[in-house]
């Protein structure tokens, strides 16, 4: 039987709930796996991103998933050029 939409929303909330307080504001339950899924380092450069105005979240997070040592510079950079 597949998950309803309710539930999915439910667990979406759920694991929006379980992230670090920096990035549960910024962070929209569509991006809320992929954002769960990241080591807790890589969620930390994430949030300083976002505090330093970072727009681009999906690409952040893909980014992040390759190298979870990118450097909040350099995903600035990399999304400015993208």
């Amino acid at each position: 039987m597949s998950e309803t939409y309710q539930s999915k929303r439910e667990r979406w909330q759920r694991m929006l709930e379980s992230l670090p307080i920096d990035l549960r504001e910024h962070v929209s339950l569509r991006n809320v796996e992929a954002v769960a899924s990241l080591t807790s380092q890589a969620q930390e450069r994430l949030a300083e991103a976002l505090h330093s105005g970072l727009k681009r979240l999906p690409r952040a997070v893909e980014q992040l998933r390759i190298n979870p040592d990118t450097s909040v510079a350099e995903l600035l950079n990399l999304l400015l050029k993208g």
